[in-house]
């Protein structure tokens, strides 16, 4: 039996079965109807990258984590989001914990507004209280239009709120507090992560405290 992927643009990119039984949304698909494809909301490029992760895992654990640590930033647009949809949860992990480690390792906010195309709609000084205040500042209701992020940002490259959380989990103490000078969008979602029950719940140890 074969099996392909359907891109947004009508593409269809084949996918190795044992590849596509790695992810509980396609190996459901198989297993209840018989699908030999599956539609998805991502274009052929995101698909591409999804798909060479995926048989990489297939191979072995360490073939994926040589394909997840070759990513560099442009690369990752959109890729949480896709893996999150497949449904892949050692995928998941493996891709969450590259953003989280690309993200960490840059040194301030301007940084982070340039590896990813981010705005810089925060002035100076509401730059510099977003990285003094305490630490588990509750998030203040929607950030509104005026915080909508290019279609190349960091937004964009985690997709919805999920993908965003599951990077944001990952990162240290010190990582996020630098993330909330980033933009008004960022600040609120570290804020809604820090006080969130997935927060509490993470091990005392888990992916540093500094």
């Amino acid at each position: 039996m074969s099996f392909s992927l359907v891109c947004t643009g009508g593409q269809r990119v084949p996918l190795a079965l044992a590849a596509a039984e790695l992810c509980a949304t396609l190996k459901n698909s198989i297993d209840d109807t018989g699908a030999e494809h599956e539609t998805l909301p991502f274009d052929a490029a995101v698909v591409g990258r999804a798909i060479t992760l995926l048989g990489a895992l297939a191979e072995s654990d360490a073939a994926c984590d040589r394909a997840v640590d070759a990513l560099q930033a442009p690369e990752l647009l959109r890729i949480p989001e896709c893996v999150l949809y497949l449904d892949c949860s050692v995928l998941e992990q493996k891709v969450a914990s590259r953003v989280a480690a690309i993200v960490g390792a840059l040194a301030d906010p301007a940084a982070v507004r340039a590896a990813f195309s981010i705005a810089a709609d925060l002035a100076p000084e509401e730059v510099a209280a977003a990285l003094a205040e305490p630490l588990f500042t509750v998030a203040a209701g929607p950030t509104g239009p005026s915080d909508a992020l290019a279609a190349d940002s960091l937004s964009a490259a985690l997709g919805t709120e999920d993908a965003s959380e599951a990077v944001l989990l990952r990162c240290s103490v010190a990582t996020l507090r630098m993330l909330k000078g980033v933009s008004r969008a960022w600040r609120q979602r570290v804020r809604g992560v820090l006080c969130s029950v997935a927060w509490r719940a993470r091990p005392v140890h888990a992916y540093g405290h500094a």
